[in-house]
Parts: C-alpha cells; sequence; structure tokens
C-alpha cells in the first residue's frame, strides 16, 4: 500500500461545541448542547436516541437546514454560519441528498420521472437527465421498474426510488432519517445493505438517524443521543441497547 493510499480521510462534516436553542425565556428549549463529532468522508454514521434526544436536531445541522445557536458547524471546512442563506442553499443542492421515512413520491410520475425531477431545477436536458435517472435506478437495483408509478411498486421499492432519487446528482452527502421506520423487518434490511453498498461503492458519506435496533446494531459506527448532548460515539462490532 502506497502512502498515498495511508492518507487519512479528510473531516467533512464537523460540529463543535454546537448546540442548538429555541425560544425565549420560559419557554427556552435546548434542543441540543455542545456537541462534537467529526464525520470524514466515506464514513457511515448512525445517530440513535429517544424522542427529543438531539438527533434530528443534529441531523438537520448536518444537512445545512439549520444553524447552531453556538458552536460551529463546518462542512468541507466551511463554517456554515459565515455564508448567506442563498449560497447555503446552492450548498445543500449540490452536496447533500435527502432520504425521509415518506418517499414523497409523485404519484403520476414513474419511477424514472421522480429520479430526474431534481435534475430538471439543475438544467440538464431531457436526454442527460434520463440516463441519469436510468444509471440511479440500476444503482438501486430498480432497472427493470423504471416505467412503474409508485402505486405499482411496493413500499420497499418506493423508498428504493427515492433513494436513486437522492443520489441521482451525485451527492457527496446522503442523509437517511428513519428511511426503514415504515418498513417491515425484511424490508428494512434490504433497505439497509443498499445504503451500506451506496456507501462503499460510491464513497459516498452516509449519516443515518433510526429507532431501529437492528439498523442500528449494524451501523460501523453509532452516535447515541441523550437529553441534547451526545453521550457515546462508537466506532466497531458492539451490541446496540435501546435507549
Amino acid at each position: 500500500m502506497s502512502a498515498a493510499d495511508q492518507t487519512e480521510p479528510v473531516v467533512l462534516l464537523e460540529l463543535a461545541r454546537a448546540s442548538r436553542v429555541y425560544g425565549r425565556g420560559d419557554g427556552t428549549v435546548v434542543a441540543m448542547s455542545d456537541v462534537d463529532v467529526k464525520v470524514r468522508a466515506g464514513e457511515f454514521v448512525t445517530i440513535v436516541g429517544p424522542s427529543g434526544s438531539g438527533k434530528s436536531t443534529c441531523l438537520n445541522i448536518l444537512g445545512c437546514l439549520d444553524l447552531p445557536t453556538s458552536g460551529n458547524y463546518l462542512l468541507a471546512g466551511q463554517d456554515m454560519a459565515q455564508i448567506k442563506a442563498e449560497q447555503r442553499a446552492v450548498i445543500r443542492r449540490d452536496n447533500i441528498g435527502f432520504v425521509l421515512q415518506n418517499p414523497n413520491l409523485i404519484a403520476r410520475m414513474s419511477a424514472l420521472e421522480n429520479v430526474a425531477l431534481p435534475l430538471v431545477y439543475r438544467g440538464l436536458g431531457r436526454t442527460e437527465r434520463r440516463l441519469r435517472a436510468h444509471a440511479a435506478l440500476e444503482a438501486v437495483g430498480l432497472g427493470n421498474r423504471v416505467g412503474h408509478r409508485p402505486d405499482e411498486l411496493s413500499g420497499g421499492q418506493q423508498q428504493r426510488v427515492a433513494i436513486a432519487r437522492a443520489i441521482v446528482a451525485q451527492p457527496r452527502i446522503l442523509i437517511a432519517d428513519e428511511p426503514t421506520g415504515a418498513l417491515d423487518t425484511v424490508t428494512s434490511a434490504g433497505v439497509v445493505n443498499l445504503l451500506l453498498e451506496l456507501n462503499r461503492t460510491m464513497r459516498l458519506t452516509v449519516v443515518l438517524v433510526t429507532h431501529d435496533q437492528s439498523v442500528a446494531g449494524r451501523a460501523p459506527r453509532l452516535c447515541v443521543f441523550r437529553d441534547g448532548r451526545l453521550v457515546s460515539d462508537e466506532t466497531g462490532r458492539r451490541r446496540f441497547h435501546a435507549c
């Protein structure tokens, strides 16, 4: 192995003593408090914790949907609080794909059309959009379902279409918020397998929030939140216990 191969991956996402407070006076809610975490390019990080623990707040900040009230959030070394909202929106568009619990597919559109939709806003021509959308569907194992509409697909297939839509613009980061929350155990395992494979083959940095113990137990790196704080950050094999 060459010296270049041994180089540690760069830090892509970094929270430095980051806190998020909502409201004022008696209505103040500390959603996240003094969180320090670094995510390197190509990592797969899973975040767990009970409701109200701060994990969703953390995910919103990592996804450039919110900013810390205090502390810093750096994406590729750039402090998100130091740039304008319009610039953050462009950074989010160009670097981050999102997968939610609900696939939110457009019923009247085929799988191919749903996946290609984000490319419309980038000004790509129809032929290029279709080529990229087809490639993304192939990557999630749905190359033979490109013409199917959402009501012709299973729940797991719909979520795979949503993942294809999230990666079609070739983002550096995939933010997944409870992507298996509405799926059965077997289907959930298939979606997790897919995310792990995309992380490996595309070197896609994945940050996933879940309540599912079986999903959390497979995480290469597990961050546990409680009461707005990061209470555990572990890498490697482990036995997961619900918070």
